[in-house]
């Protein structure tokens, strides 16, 4: 349960085997390429990086997600509410893989989808415009003349136009409108009415100027001969044909993307990922004309073996192993237990040690379970979610990273359980509705440790006490991180003279509230106060050039206002963690709230509907309405209440504790071979 060694390689090897060596590194998959200084990168004047097609994986890439979006949209299926939430990934084997890019010939495939594609869409297209000519005619379907007739009169006009009866009126008293339109209306519905004026072909165009002013809407005959209603059966007759081409098209796409080859196309968008990676790296290694060079980080344990088979496989390649520097970005590789693995998405949530710090996870893995556990402590609900957590465990098991995710939540709720034995809390107080003084009331009076609704004041000292516990240990974390790296100035400066301040002011805190006067504790007290304060202004501003800024960066930290820690930030933090009794007695009250709700339910009911009085009074009616608001209303405060208690719980973690000696810049050890965001391989 640490950060793994690493060796730092530097590898020479032929340039006429380069590209054999860089596929043996990547059947290998064990060593983490990285970019050459510059020395290298100059190597006899003409280094050059090692080049791989990444040009074909792109194109390959793209066209089998191309492909694999024409599936989606003829094979539409449904994900659950789950599933659509998660990022789940194609599980395939290496044979699997294999076997998809020797039997599926993707360029032909790829022509003859896209040839479909094209009918297809042309159909579609089709389809739009007999759609938009349909609304446009359907305009006009009232007209019993054909369109020819009344675009074709030679000495008069008609013009078709929409408008109000006030505007017909308001035109109607147009002395000059009088004397050269005449209308009829034809049709129209609401406010809305289709007018047909007639004139004289010469004044057509002032005409149509004097309807505009009038605000009618003039509209464009449809661009046919014939009658109205004769072309919208036309249009109805192309459209059954055009459906039957697109269903037709539909099919044949369905015969060439059936579910075992779309299977293939997922293996392949995996593969071809990975390639498109793997060229991508393979330039971090540089080759001269007739030497290549390549850097990279092997894990310690790894590397006699990764050597030893390199220069079996490799005559005439010659590694160097070195022990990585403290300039170097080393990748990390955390070993851990399979009881701390799930532990891992914490630390990916704040962001990966750095490799000459140290793995907080076990501790992490520890810790926030208790504070989960606090804030969800509840014994029902505990139950409820280590039953979910089982059932998602078996659904993803093949999926490593989502099963670990449940395997954490299954965790939360065997904690989850053990505090809300030992605070009494059974889907909050259910007990209590099972009838007066019953057995399974006397278990939990004699089972609970601490009832928090009873005694609030004694859990928020206990979680006060767990947060001076929790800061005081990110001191020493701080200490050890430090030591780790023989930074012993760290050492004293940030961790042992903040461990003296803050302890000699803890203790002065705890002797003054405990009402003793001047006794050893006391003055003991007092004096590390004093030496912790006056050794953290005299170094906490060290880096500062003059002595004043030394000295006021030495006071400024001590407030808190700049540096790590500070006795406001202290006070602060330590306050922050108060927050674990305020989920526990939210989670509590509200459950409480709800059995409560559900027992008045029938009561509220009948002052409603006092006819269902005969019903209600049935033992089953009334128990089974009591019962089924209670698990509502519980299912409810569960849901909500996991929420709280998981972000609540990592942010006193990644905040108030890691704030104090974590440094999170590191980068997963990625050794160069198989990569894909979208599917893992396994071992059969």
């Amino acid at each position: 349960m640490a950060i793994e060694r690493m060796k730092k390689l530097t590898i020479l090897f032929p340039v006429r085997e380069g590209e054999r060596f860089e596929e043996w590194l990547y059947s290998t998959s064990a060593l983490h390429l990285v970019s050459l200084d510059q020395e290298f990168t100059k190597l006899n004047s003409t280094g050059s990086p090692l080049s791989l097609d990444e040009q074909e994986a792109a194109e390959k890439l793209a066209r089998v997600k191309e492909l694999l979006l024409h599936a989606q949209a003829l094979f539409t299926q449904r994900r659950n509410f789950i599933d659509s939430m998660l990022p789940i990934k194609t599980i395939a084997s290496e044979n699997e893989l294999r076997e998809a890019l020797e039997t599926l010939d993707m360029d032909a495939l790829y022509a003859r989808v896209k040839d479909r594609s094209t009918l297809l869409k042309e159909c579609l297209g089709k389809l739009n415009l007999l759609a938009m000519e349909k609304e446009v005619v359907r305009e006009f379907e009232f007209l019993s003349r054909p369109i020819s007739e009344m675009r074709s009169l030679e000495r008069t006009f008609l013009i078709l136009a929409e408008g109000s009866a006030a505007r017909i009126a308001h035109v109607s008293r147009d002395e000059e409108a009088a004397i050269l339109l005449a209308w009829e209306i034809e049709g129209g519905e609401g406010g809305e009415l289709k007018i047909l004026f007639a004139g004289c072909r010469k004044d057509e165009a002032k005409c149509a100027d004097i309807l505009r002013a009038h605000g009618f809407k003039i509209l464009e005959y449809p661009d046919f001969q014939g009658r109205v209603s004769d072309r919208i059966g036309e249009i109805a007759r192309e459209e059954a044909v055009s459906r039957g081409e697109r269903a037709q098209h539909e099919e044949e796409m369905r015969n060439l993307l059936p579910p075992d080859v779309v299977r293939k196309l997922e293996c392949l968008k995996g593969y071809w990922e990975s390639e498109k990676k793997r060229a991508e790296k393979a330039r971090e290694m540089v080759c001269s004309k007739m030497i290549g060079v390549a850097r990279g980080y092997a894990r310690a344990s790894d590397t006699p073996r990764l050597i030893s088979e390199m220069e079996k496989e490799f005559p005439g390649v010659s590694a160097i192993a070195t022990e990585p520097g403290p300039g170097d970005r080393v990748p990390v590789s955390i070993k851990l237990s399979r009881w701390t693995r799930p532990g891992q998405l914490l630390i990916d949530m704040f962001g990966l040690p750095d490799y000459f710090s140290i793995d907080p996870t076990p501790y992490l893995i520890t810790v926030f379970l208790i504070f989960f556990g606090i804030c969800f402590a509840d014994v029902v609900y505990g139950l409820l979610l280590m039953f979910l957590s089982w059932l998602l465990m078996r659904r993803y098991r093949l999926q490593e990273n989502l099963r670990e995710f449940f395997r954490l939540f299954s965790y939360c709720g065997v904690s989850t359980v053990i505090f809300g034995v030992l605070t009494g809390s059974w889907a909050a107080d259910i007990y209590n509705y099972l009838g007066p003084n019953n057995a399974f009331q006397r278990f939990v009076q004699k089972t609970t440790l601490l009832d928090m609704l009873a005694k609030p004041v004694i859990a928020l000292v206990i979680t006060l006490i767990i947060g001076i516990v929790n800061q005081f240990y990110g001191i020493v974390m701080r200490i050890i991180k430090d030591a780790k790296q023989m930074n012993w100035r760290g050492v004293l400066y940030d961790g042992v003279l903040w461990l003296v301040y803050l302890g000699g002011l803890l203790a002065f805190a705890v002797s003054s509230l405990a009402g003793r006067g001047g006794g050893v504790a006391r003055w003991g007290s007092i004096a590390a106060v004093a030496c912790g304060a006056a050794g953290l202004v005299l170094t906490q501003g060290r880096d500062e050039k003059s002595v004043a800024g030394k000295l006021i960066f030495g006071v400024v930290s001590l407030y808190g206002i700049v540096g790590g820690y500070g006795t406001v930030s202290f006070i602060g933090d330590v306050l922050s963690y108060s927050r674990l009794l305020a989920l526990g007695l939210t989670t509590y009250i509200v459950g409480m709230s709800f059995n409560i709700i559900a027992t008045l339910v029938p009561q509220i009911i009948l002052s409603l509907f006092p006819f269902l009085k005969g019903v209600l009074s049935c033992p089953v009616a009334g128990g089974t309405l009591v019962v089924g608001v209670m698990v509502l209303g519980h299912l409810f405060n569960f849901f909500l209440s996991i929420l709280s208690a998981f972000v609540h719980s990592a942010r006193l973690i990644l905040l108030e504790f890691f704030g104090r000696f974590y440094q999170g810049d590191g980068r997963w050890f990625q050794p160069h071979g198989f990569s894909s965001e979208s599917v893992e391989l396994i071992q059969q």
